[in-house]
This record gives structure tokens, sequence and C-alpha cells, in this order.
């Protein structure tokens, strides 16, 4: 890859467990080039939400390194804030339900002491500027969505991470979200780190894509390669449980399920 924003570079995180630490992240290697959209994918438990809180700086680790621009990225919260905007999976967890929507968009605004028009952002995500006087539980799920994204995007970040942006919406909400974040990496030629399960989401935005699998990284690449001819056997296990009008009510055979599990462990 060429000219990336963002380098994970040999990450591992580690919690205590019962007898000694459970290793969360093993030695990862991630690059996310500018104004391009680097898929993190994996069944859950697999370490994505891990990997995000390490670029964000609020979990720990116990080897490597997350730089941006070539900077370290863990800096004051203001600083960090300018450089790192973040759309958690569920908008009605991740706004305060005391703040209006106005409000909630000019906090990082008021934080880093920038100038921003909040009338403005709420247009660039498609809510109406009379929204900025409502309250997040006033608001549909796809448009707190779009909120949650506005706030992210107001200091105009050169990094922005999604982690599972539209796994607490319908399936017609998803599809305009996914739009809202291409036209918005239009805009502002931001980085993404799409963190997600729904391999479906992840086909039609990402351009690279890293696979996990118990904070391991097993496969790494252009996306569009990846889906169409995966080379790890996790890959191809994970490719295989989409849910296809041909696979629906289909369970995989048991011959199947242990050739990938020998694979796995080689």
């Amino acid at each position: 890859m060429t000219d990336p924003l963002l380098k994970i570079e040999d990450v591992s995180v580690e919690f205590p467990a019962h007898k000694g630490v459970m290793r969360a992240l093993d030695h990862v290697n991630v690059e996310a080039g500018k104004g391009k959209t680097m898929a993190i994918v994996g069944e859950s438990g697999c370490g994505k939400t891990t990997l995000a809180r390490v670029v964000l700086g609020l979990q720990p680790t116990v080897s490597g390194s997350v730089t941006l621009n070539d900077d370290l990225a863990v800096l004051p919260d203001t600083i960090l804030a300018q450089r790192i905007g973040m759309v958690w999976q569920d908008p009605f967890a991740s706004l305060d339900p005391r703040w209006s929507i106005g409000r909630i968009i000019e906090e990082p605004l008021k934080l880093a002491g920038a100038d921003g028009d909040v009338t403005q952002i709420l247009k660039s995500v498609g809510l109406t500027p009379a929204m900025a006087d409502r309250f997040p539980h006033q608001l549909s799920g796809g448009q707190r969505q779009r909120a949650a994204i506005g706030r992210a995007i107001a200091l105009r970040p050169p990094l922005v991470i999604c982690d599972e942006p539209t796994a607490a919406l319908d399936l017609s909400i998803q599809a305009q979200i996914l739009n809202l974040l291409q036209d918005m990496q239009q805009d502002l030629g931001c980085t993404y780190l799409y963190i997600s399960h729904d391999l479906a989401t992840v086909r039609f935005i990402a351009d690279e894509m890293t696979v996990m699998y118990f904070g391991k990284v097993v496969e790494q690449g252009n996306a569009a390669n990846i889906f169409d001819d995966p080379q790890h056997a996790y890959t191809q296990r994970l490719l295989r449980s989409v849910v296809t009008i041909d696979s629906l009510g289909r369970v995989p055979d048991v011959e199947e399920q242990d050739e990938t599990e020998e694979a796995l462990t080689v």
C-alpha cells in the first residue's frame, strides 16, 4: 500500500485471566491508505473493537505502536479529536439523551476551540436545521446515526473509525448510511477504519480488508480480491457463512467443518 495514513504496527493487547493472561491482540499489523476504507472483519470476540480502542488511545498495549501521518496517535484528547472521529454501533447509546442534537454536534468544536457551522453539518449528513433543537429520543434510528456521523466529522478529521455503524439499523436505513459515509469520504477525503462482521456492508464500502481470528490477522489485502478468492481457511469459512438465497436453510457438511477446523489449527 502506498502513502498510508494509519499504521498499526506489531500491536499486542493482554487482559488478566483466571490463570495468567488472555491475549486479545497478537502482533497485529494494519495499514489504511489516505482516502480509503480499510475493513476489519471477523466474528465476535476476535479483537476488532479492541483494535479500535487502541487506535483511540483508550486501550493500553503490551507492544507495538499506532501512528497517524507518521506521528504517534496517542495525543491529548482535544488534539486527538481533531485527528480521529468515532461512529459507534448504537447511536441511541452513544448520544447523550440530555443534550440537543445541535449541542451534541457542537461539542467537539467547542472542546477544540474550532469554528464550525452546526447548520451546515446537519445539512451535510441529511438532517434539517430544525433538528438541532431536538433530542436523541425524538429522532429515528437512522437520524440518530446521521447525527453521530455529523459529530464525528465536525472537526474534519483525517481518520474516522466506524464500529458496526449499521448493525442497529433496518436494512433500508443501512443502505442510506453507507451511501452517506461514501459521500462524506468523497467530500472530506478522510480514511475509514470500518469494523464489522456484516460482510455485505464490507463488500459494498471497503477498499482493503483485514480478516482477524482470535486476535491475529489471518488474511489481508484488496477487499474485492479476498471476496473473490479467499486464501486462508478461516476467511473461506467466514465467507461461506454469509446467508444467500442458495444457502438459506442449508446446514454445512460435517466433513467441511472438520476440514476447516483442522486447517485453522495448523
